[in-house]
């Protein structure tokens, strides 16, 4: 019976090394009065955000119409609208975000890791995708079209892992777990 507590401890232990979290963050819950312009917030305790508004005609603004914060496009033509930057703090990686906008309102949408090169988001139907990345530091996406075009987004869903325990920190909690 020892053993098989022993196993079981450390299934438990090497799920929690290993766990990743999932946040839903929906615009229309956060209590905002109509034409709220963004600058900053939290998703919660591990993932921040700055918006900026970068060469569009008007910053980061949440619409009570519709519970969306609308990204607008580059007034001249190059691709640099608003952004919105997702900040990992106490070690948190971003290896995944999922970005719901409003159907008709789905321009292209770019989006980089860490300050490296830009991408292109996946888009299917309504929903960018972003996924296989690590960001440690920032996660930036922009409405990048050339042309007349918000980015209207309802909610984004951010995946992150933290820190993982060291080898040492494991082999000491296997001693305090399996006794034989």
């Amino acid at each position: 019976m020892k053993k098989f507590y022993s196993l079981f401890a450390a299934v438990i232990l090497a799920a929690s090394v290993n766990a990743q979290t999932t946040v839903n963050y929906v615009f229309g819950d956060q209590g905002w009065a109509n034409s709220t312009i963004l600058n900053a917030g939290s998703i919660d305790s591990n993932i921040n955000f700055t918006a900026a508004k970068n060469e569009a005609s008007n910053p980061p603004t949440y619409f009570t119409s519709g519970n969306n914060v609308r990204l607008y496009y580059s007034l001249n033509g190059n691709g640099n609208g608003c952004s919105m930057t997702l900040l990992p703090i106490n070690g948190a990686k971003i290896t995944d975000l999922v970005i719901n906008a409003v159907s008709g309102n789905t321009p292209l949408v770019k989006f980089s890791v860490d300050g490296q090169t830009s991408q292109t988001a996946t888009l299917t139907g309504t929903t960018y995708t972003i996924s296989g990345i690590e960001a440690a530091n920032s996660l930036t996406f922009q409405n990048a079209n050339t042309t007349s075009a918000q980015l209207r987004i309802t909610s984004i869903s951010v995946t992150y892992s933290l820190p993982t325990m060291a080898v040492v920190d494991v082999n000491s909690a296997k001693t305090n777990l399996v006794k034989n």
